[in-house]
């Protein structure tokens, strides 16, 4: 998804001591660090949230997606992921090419 929003990202990257999902530098405020939380994996919500405040301390804004909201909700993600991109640089769409043959 953020590869359709054409932002530059850094997957599965290190953020204070800690493992994160993506990781997307936001020019002229707090970078942002998008989480796909699975619905067990991630169950322990004091745990989640203690180490999104060190993250946040660290300089960066959290936001948290579930596994099944990506899958089965992927327009309400994306919405809310163009929301949280704005202003970013977009990378910028390849020229198409054109088909060889004679000239």
């Amino acid at each position: 998804m953020l590869g359709k929003l054409r932002v530059r990202f850094r997957h599965r990257t290190q953020v204070a001591g800690h493992e994160v999902d993506f990781l997307v530098a936001r020019p002229g405020r707090r970078g942002l660090i998008i989480e796909v939380d699975g619905d067990l994996y991630h169950f322990d919500v004091e745990k989640r949230a203690k180490r999104d405040e060190v993250l946040m301390r660290a300089g960066w804004d959290v936001v948290h997606f579930w596994g099944s909201e990506v899958l089965q909700t992927p327009k309400s993600v994306h919405a809310k992921l163009e929301t949280e991109l704005s202003g970013v640089p977009r990378i910028p769409k390849k020229p198409a090419r054109r088909p060889r043959g004679r000239r």
